[in-house]
């Protein structure tokens, strides 16, 4: 979809999953033997082609994608591919694929690095054949900005999902997937923030009034920068628990080895993984604040009202939601992963009894009541930390 250069730059608008048009040569392009309207850039290569065809045939099986594919193939022509794709987000599009729709015939990318294996690749091409690959060109037809809603990349993820799911394929289980199991509201506040500062998604119901969806999480944003704070304090206080049992009641180390992890884990990676997160979405969430409101910001704020408004996005939102809790009941039925052997406890050594949260406050309550001069001078924690969401 095109976009003018301002909201390019400003709001970051390049939606995941498109990118810029590559050249084929039409000798490499070949229709599908499979499906009507898909045609196959192999690069010269018979065994990709193979790959694909077989993989297209595979799909449907799935009855995700078989629903879809009627609405596929009211959308035109496409190309699947593989090709060397930039592997240097983290994101499971950015990896994995892309699908172009700003020019005809639209194209599926799929990294070829997934070629010669299992993982990710029946997801990925669900993903972007039958999520993208059909939301944005439907959504263009009837000139509703999808790019800018949490239910394009939403809706794409629960179909690739389902649709590997269904005939038994792996899939990436991340923590936006876990979200989407739940409801699209619990997907939205996973999103918040992490689609900062690349794009800005929209719920339905924040694309009825941007400018207090931006306000709104520029508010939440500051919370949760107390919360990240809070922590970091609570943190410290609950070391110095620790020391003062070990250092004047002479307590065992090893036995706070949990709880030494847990603060590890929450100081060294929880908590400045959080901080990176707001300190990317603060700025952008300001530029894209000043940018609605200027010239250009009044129309893509229309532009975001109509798209909510639309009958087409509220059946989208509800069959998400209905993707949601397909994809909670297949992973449901997954085969449990085989435990590990039982080692006998003969042939291990003894573990250490550790103390939990609740131990570590029994020692505390009575040490204040016992040796209350203990805690002159301790750090203290003034209120609890807000939640994080």
């Amino acid at each position: 979809m095109r976009s003018a250069p301002l909201r390019n730059r400003v709001l970051g608008l390049a939606l995941l999953g498109v990118a810029l048009w590559t050249a084929t040569s039409t000798a490499e392009t070949l229709p599908s033997k499979t499906l009507p309207g898909v045609s196959i850039d192999d690069r010269g290569r018979s065994s990709e082609r193979s790959r694909l065809e077989a993989a297209l045939g595979r799909l449907q099986r799935s009855a995700t994608v078989r629903r879809m594919e009627a609405r596929r193939r009211k959308q035109g022509a496409i190309v699947v591919a593989f090709a060397k794709l930039d592997t240097s987000t983290k994101s499971f599009s950015g990896s994995h694929g892309h699908t172009d729709v700003d020019h005809e015939p639209a194209r599926v990318e799929i990294n070829e690095a997934l070629i010669g294996s299992h993982r990710a690749f029946f997801e990925t091409l669900a993903h972007e054949l039958y999520g993208h690959g059909v939301l944005l060109r439907e959504a263009a037809r009837l000139g509703l900005d999808l790019g800018h809603t949490i239910d394009n990349e939403a809706f794409s993820l629960a179909v690739g999902a389902a649709a590997a799911l269904e005939i038994g394929e792996p899939i990436e289980d991340e923590a936006r997937l876990d979200a989407l199991a739940v409801s699209p509201s619990a997907y939205a506040a996973e999103v918040l923030f992490t689609d900062s500062p690349a794009r800005i998604e929209f719920t339905l119901e924040e694309a009825r009034d941007p400018r207090a969806a931006i306000a709104a999480r520029q508010k939440e944003l500051a919370r949760r920068r107390l919360s990240v704070s809070g922590r970091r304090r609570e943190a410290l206080v609950w070391r110095w628990k620790i020391e003062h049992f070990e250092k004047v009641h002479r307590a065992a180390p090893e036995t706070f080895g949990d709880l030494r992890a847990s603060l590890d884990e929450l100081t060294r990676e929880t908590l400045p993984g959080r901080s990176a997160l707001l300190d990317a979405a603060e700025p952008h969430l300001k530029e894209v604040a000043a940018f609605l409101n200027g010239k250009d910001g009044r129309a893509f704020i229309a532009g975001m009202v109509a798209t909510a408004a639309s009958p087409y996005m509220k059946t989208l939102d509800a069959d998400l939601a209905a993707l949601g809790r397909r994809i909670a009941e297949l992973r449901a039925r997954r085969p449990k992963t085989t435990p590990a052997p039982v080692v006998p406890a003969a042939s291990i050594a003894p573990t250490v009894k550790q103390t939990d949260w609740n131990g570590l406050s029994v020692l505390e309550a009575r040490d204040r009541r016992e040796n209350p001069g203990h805690w002159t001078g301790a750090p203290e924690v003034q209120a609890p930390a807000p939640a994080w969401r």
